[in-house]
């Protein structure tokens, strides 16, 4: 074949095209409807982007406009981008939005972090990628385009892909997540697993980060949620109420929880001894207590006597019917009560001898004493620990407490 002929038929094809495209070729009206209708659906799908604007934040909030810039306040009318990053305190929460024919609402719960990974990024299949890394959210996509559009809500364990519906996502960061889908329907992808699931209106997908997952149908578990992306003065669910209501899946511990369970067991079982030896020691105070009152009654009425028979002795000791008798004998006195010989020195004897009883009373209720002062610091010690490990706080602190020798 001639090279001039060759080159005529390779470009004689793009001639064709631009002269039937631009009518300088006249075809017939059914070709041309169908030209006409091609490069008209391909015009469709450039729908003209535009940014997401935070509509309200309640209570506090900060916002990173991309990874290395300053966190700042956020405030009502940021405009969002891909990159952002919201993250929401203490009983507040923050309404995210696009608007237009394709549009999503976002209200985020209080403490929660999420991430915009990707915002509008392709003119043929917009899509949008929320980061959930903790906290929750709740959702509602309207498409009126009928072009593919979605949005992607991620956690640490699944992805969860919408169109056009509503749900709520909670996650934890570390354990679990779940998705719990208010109307439509919603496809689940399980990392781990590699596994994707329809979820429908009425159903919750919760997931660990063992990969366990599972599809539970529950109203109740619906009804937790508020679902008004407009009121953000009720916040969302804790994830473990929801759990509640679906049910668990389970949850193999990492090395990390081992070691914390391991410690739990220990602190319960020092828990237990530490139960056991306060009730002892309340048994013993009781019994030191009882012997002190007993002692110092025995005291207070022995006394009472001898002083009567110091009076007598110091008055008229030969008529003297002594209550002491005994007691002077067993110190040595001879049976001469009207001696005034021994006078002076029975009275001293006497109030010697009272003196030492005395000073057995003192010590059995510095004993009593030194008991109850105890028991009152353990029993503080043990409400505060009993407390710290109800709500599992200050844990590697428990221990060294109930094995304090101090306290023994």
């Amino acid at each position: 074949m001639h090279p001039t002929f060759k080159k005529i038929l390779l470009i004689l094809p793009p001639l064709l095209i631009v002269g039937v495209f631009f009518n300088i070729i006249p075809v017939g009206n059914d070709i041309r409807k169908q030209i006409d209708s091609f490069f008209s659906s391909e015009k469709k799908v450039e729908v003209k982007l535009v940014d997401a604007t935070v509509e309200k934040v309640f209570g506090e909030a900060t916002f990173q406009e991309k990874p290395g810039l300053p966190v700042v306040p956020l405030k009502d009318g940021t405009v969002l981008r891909q990159g952002a990053s919201i993250v929401t305190g203490e009983k507040s929460s923050v309404l995210l939005s696009l608007k237009g024919t394709y549009q999503w609402n976002v209200r985020l719960g209080s403490n929660s972090h999420v991430n915009i990974d990707e915002l509008m990024k392709m003119k043929t299949e917009e899509t949008t990628f929320f980061n959930l890394v903790r906290g929750g959210l709740i959702l509602v996509l309207e498409n009126k385009t009928g072009i593919p559009r979605r949005v992607h809500v991620r956690t640490k364990f699944a992805s969860f892909a919408v169109r056009g519906t509503t749900i709520a996502v909670l996650t934890d960061e570390e354990k679990e997540s779940l998705m719990t889908v208010h109307d439509g329907t919603v496809e689940a992808e399980n990392f781990k697993e590699m596994t994707k699931s329809l979820v429908k209106t009425g159903h919750t997908y919760l997931i660990n980060r063992d990969g366990k997952s599972k599809i539970a149908l529950d109203y109740e578990a619906l009804g937790l949620y508020n679902w008004d992306t407009q009121n953000l003065e009720v916040d969302l669910p804790q994830i473990k109420d929801v759990i509640e209501k679906v049910g668990d899946i389970g949850l193999a511990p990492d090395e990390k929880e081992k070691a914390k369970l391991q410690l739990l067991k220990e602190i319960d079982e020092n828990i237990t001894l530490f139960r056991t030896q306060n009730d002892s020691f309340h048994r013993d105070l009781d019994i030191l207590v009882e012997n002190a009152e007993e002692t110092k009654k025995g005291y207070l009425d022995e006394r009472s006597k001898i002083e009567r028979d110091i009076r007598c002795i110091e008055t008229s000791p030969s008529e003297c019917r002594l209550y002491s008798a005994k007691i002077l004998q067993e110190n040595g006195f001879p049976r001469l009560w009207g001696n005034p010989r021994y006078k002076a020195s029975m009275v001293e004897g006497l109030k010697d001898y009272l003196g030492k009883r005395n000073e057995v009373v003192r010590e059995r209720q510095e004993k009593a004493n030194d008991l109850a002062r105890l028991v009152k610091n353990r029993d503080a010690v043990l409400s505060a620990v009993e407390a710290d490990r109800k709500q599992e706080t200050n844990l590697e602190k428990l221990l060294p407490l109930l094995q304090d020798v101090r306290l023994r």
